[in-house]
């Protein structure tokens, strides 16, 4: 009897295994279903930008109900965006339909002999006028039965409610969702009770644990060089050369020299605009720092125009830094009065460091370079000579534009120049 039991179990569970392996391997792909996506011009970050303006829970908080009124090519460019936060492992593809959602899901699988992707199909309609509610479902080949989702869908809400307290928070916000046919209503409510709880949520979506640990030990570590500093003025080579330090023994234990890169420059432009970059990913109160003029040929305005031209460049697909608002708030501060042939030399030697921070094959050299810094020639060649305070009109004549010679023969001599430095070489 026992003999028999145990056979029967064994068999059973062997059975259940082949069944659990067949459906495994009909539910992955060579293939994605989703095409990939192309790269969001700068009308779509554009236009992500004015939604998110939009609806700035500063702006909306209020006793009344909002409207957010979004068509489905704007749900896919922001789906777009968000795939960054997933190394652009998802792709999605949304279109709507009066009561109906129709969306295509492609996730990029780790190397596995089975297949790349897995690919997910759903019909959802709107439930009680604010939930989500899944009608149909596919993996691959594979049908998820109705009696599957029935209990699937319970189960998913409850994990995010757990896991994920900050989206669920999100979620209570939303009143009702209307859909119609290529466009989304959705009707949602700010009050001032929420607002601070809010502010709190948005930095912990936008910015993942690993980027504020980040960011975090970045911004103590500028604290502590510029306590060291004894005067109120100091060439840049002074916090640059101890930072890339500081990056250059974190990347040997983490192997991650450009994220590393990334933050340190990002660190140093903030500060050149007097902001903490820990303001936006933490609620915690920060420390006063000292005001220390930062110069470059013995100018600050050279040194704000260098490392926050680095600092954009290497955010410029970096989804956590749009999202915060730090990206724009760098390059609103980058202008000026009068065309200046010397801060464009600035700005083309930032983006000629930002170009080697974030390459592979070059991060780990550069922190090396920069930690021993020892001169600004380093990197900033020579600026005499270069004109600068020149109106549009006195340009205009003097060059004409862009694509003149007469410009043209200025930038490839700002580019000797700079081939000077020894940061830049090869």
């Amino acid at each position: 009897m026992i003999k028999t039991l145990l056979y029967t179990i064994v068999i059973t569970i062997l059975c259940l295994l082949v069944l659990l392996a067949g459906a495994v391997f009909i539910s992955v792909d060579d293939s994605a279903s989703v095409p990939a996506p192309l790269p969001l011009t700068d009308q779509d970050v554009a236009r992500i930008r004015q939604l998110a303006s939009e609806n700035s829970p500063a702006k909306v908080v209020s006793a009344a109900k909002v409207q957010l009124q979004i068509t489905d090519s704007e749900l896919n460019d922001l789906l777009r965006f968000a795939n960054q936060f997933l190394e652009n492992k998802l792709r999605a593809s949304v279109n709507l339909k009066k009561g109906i959602i129709y969306s295509d899901l492609s996730y990029r699988l780790p190397s596995n002999p089975l297949g790349k992707f897995i690919n997910i199909k759903l019909t959802m309609s709107v439930g009680y006028a604010r939930y989500f509610v899944i009608d149909e479902m596919s993996i691959g080949h594979l049908s998820v039965p109705s009696v599957v989702l029935h209990y699937l869908q319970p189960a998913i809400a409850d994990y995010i409610k757990e896991h994920y307290p900050s989206y669920y928070l999100l979620w209570k916000l939303v009143k009702r969702i209307d859909v119609a046919d290529s466009a989304m209503t959705v009707h949602y409510q700010i009050k001032r009770i929420d607002y601070s709880k809010l502010r709190s949520v948005i930095k912990k979506v936008a910015v993942d644990d690993v980027q504020r640990e980040r960011i975090s030990a970045y911004a103590l570590e500028m604290d502590r060089i510029l306590s060291e500093l004894d005067t109120k003025e100091q060439s840049v080579i002074n916090v640059v050369a101890p930072i890339f330090t500081f990056a250059q023994k974190r990347s040997l234990i983490n192997e991650q020299a450009v994220e590393e890169n990334r933050i340190a420059l990002l660190t140093l432009a903030a500060y050149t605009i007097n902001k903490n970059p820990l303001s936006y990913v933490s609620d915690e109160t920060l420390s006063v720092r000292p005001r220390i003029e930062l110069t470059l040929k013995d100018r600050g305005d050279l040194t704000k125009h260098y490392l926050i031209s680095s600092a954009i460049n290497m955010m410029s697909d970096s989804v956590w830094s749009n999202a915060i608002g730090l990206r724009k708030e760098l390059k609103d501060a980058n202008g000026g009065s009068g065309f200046s042939f010397v801060d464009l030399m600035a700005d083309i030697a930032g983006n000629k460091l930002a170009t080697l921070a974030q390459s592979p094959a070059r991060a780990v050299e550069i922190q090396s370079r920069l930690s021993q810094l020892s001169s600004e020639d380093e990197i900033m060649a020579d600026i005499s000579g270069l004109q600068e305070g020149l109106t549009a009109e006195e340009f205009r004549i003097e060059y004409g534009n862009l694509s003149s010679e007469e410009y043209i023969q200025v930038i490839r001599d700002i580019e000797r120049r700079l081939f000077a430095c020894s940061v830049y070489r090869h």
